[in-house]
């Protein structure tokens, strides 16, 4: 269940990173903390799969691409961190200490990720050549903006899960 939110959750964010305003506003949290957790997790691989998208389809774009994104994390590093440590912890909790489980879910998890990135590949490609380009040629302004803050941006997020997670140790 975790994994089909999250595939739903990189596709909104992606669509939301390029869209007009009036797109829903996935900023509030859900109160459900895997989820919540989920969206913030899911939004940090969109920064990467679309770098990595704009650098296969547009390699023009490819230097400013990687420089956007290496900035971007590293002006996040210590929240990204965070969220991976989280996604471990995770991972072995439900894992219970098997590791054939723990290895799973983390092939799972890397699975999902392509399957996302061909999802997302396709949402890009159905706009439109046009509007594909435009996508890849902002995506450094898309990486210094508000939507791109995630410590601030998906900050009830992280709330809501770190409340749930203080009570399940």
């Amino acid at each position: 269940m975790l994994i089909k939110s999250l595939f739903l959750v990189v596709s909104l964010v992606a669509l939301s990173i390029f869209s007009p305003p009036t797109m829903a506003d996935i900023r509030s949290a859900t109160g459900k903390p895997l989820l919540d957790f989920y969206t913030v997790y899911g939004a940090i691989d969109s920064v990467r799969i679309i770098s990595e998208l704009c650098n296969a389809k547009f390699p023009e774009y490819k230097t400013q691409s990687d420089r956007a994104y290496s900035s971007w994390r590293s002006r996040h590093k210590e929240f990204i961190y965070r969220i991976e440590q989280y996604n471990h912890a995770i991972v072995t909790k439900t894992s219970k200490g098997n590791e054939s489980s723990y290895r799973k879910q983390m092939i799972e998890t890397a699975l999902v990720y392509e399957r996302n990135k061909a999802a997302m590949h396709q949402m890009f490609s159905d706009l439109g050549e046009t509007a594909y380009r435009a996508s890849c040629s902002s995506y450094q302004e898309f990486t210094e903006s508000e939507k791109a803050d995630f410590p601030n941006y998906y900050k009830e997020h992280i709330q809501v899960f770190e409340d749930y997670w203080r009570k399940q140790k």
